[in-house]
């Protein structure tokens, strides 16, 4: 319907502007055709006429200039108008766009959040630096629905930096046993090294056994993570899992191992607020 309109519009210019040739012709023309239409007005009575006559033209002719003028300058406003709107549209879809990508970006890291903060929920309590990573690799390992994790920690002796296996989920492996690797052997070496993740979606049938109640069976992803403390590698944590390691769950095992790195008071506080209320619990029993 719009492109009829708009052809529609086109046609009736185009004849307008027909008419006014056709006019100024007519107008032009007019004492000669006066003269050869009657014979019996003199020529010299039409010559006495030409003032009116072209005071005649003169203000058709502006009548007519003016009129396409105004039509002219009316499609020129309208392109202009459509332009600018689309436009105005174009910069508010950008802007509703930039607008609903940082809701959604705020939404993800308010759900991220709340993620970090469960994992920890029963964790910060717990003196033992160990033993409070140890609830937290098992709370993130089962929100995940991992199957395996394993956290390293990056040490340094005479100038030599080398990771330690510092605790475990779902991991057989005597207690009094070290395990430690140079930076740059192994997969968690390499990545204690480099700085980079590892992820891999098709681990090799047997690399990784989990043994449990029902027998013993291979994850196929594992994720092999650095987490950094003031641009440096403080920790190396790897998670094998039956189900693929997503980029949302990078982000939740950085997160919630960065947690008490970037926010050393969290634990303190709940632990000093549970050792004040301790002897109160006491005195009351």
């Amino acid at each position: 319907m719009k492109s009829f309109y708009n052809k529609l519009n086109v046609i009736i210019t185009i004849f307008f502007l027909l008419g006014i040739l056709f006019s100024a012709y007519n107008l032009y023309n007019l004492p000669t055709e006066l003269e050869k239409i009657s014979g019996k007005i003199d020529l010299s009575v039409i010559m006495k006429l030409a003032p009116v006559l072209n005071q005649t033209n003169f203000i058709l002719g502006l009548t007519l200039a003016l009129g396409l003028t105004a039509i002219i300058l009316a499609l020129y406003l309208l392109n202009y108008t459509k332009t600018a709107e689309k436009i105005i549209y174009v910069e508010k879809s950008e802007t509703h766009k930039q607008d609903e990508e940082l809701k959604e970006e705020k939404n993800r890291k308010a759900d991220l959040a709340l993620q970090v903060k469960s994992i920890w929920a029963n964790a910060t309590s717990i003196a033992d630096k160990k033993l409070r990573y140890e609830k937290v690799l098992s709370n993130l390992c089962m929100k995940l629905e991992a199957s395996q994790g394993i956290i390293y920690t990056v040490k340094k002796e005479k100038n030599k930096q080398f990771i330690e296996l510092f605790t475990t989920f779902a991991y057989n492996l005597p207690e009094s046993k070290l395990v430690r690797y140079e930076l740059g052997e192994g997969l968690a070496g390499q990545v204690a090294k480099e700085g980079k993740k590892i992820n891999i979606k098709d681990i090799p049938k047997g690399y990784i056994t989990i043994i449990s109640g029902l027998g013993a069976s291979s994850p196929n992803h594992l994720a092999i993570l650095p987490v950094k403390e003031n641009d440096e590698i403080a920790l190396v944590v790897e998670i094998a899992s039956f189900n693929e390691i997503t980029a949302e769950n990078e982000n939740l095992i950085i997160e919630a191992l960065t947690l008490e790195i970037e926010n050393p008071k969290l634990a303190k506080e709940t632990l000093s607020n549970k050792k004040a209320n301790s002897p109160k619990e006491e005195k009351s029993k």
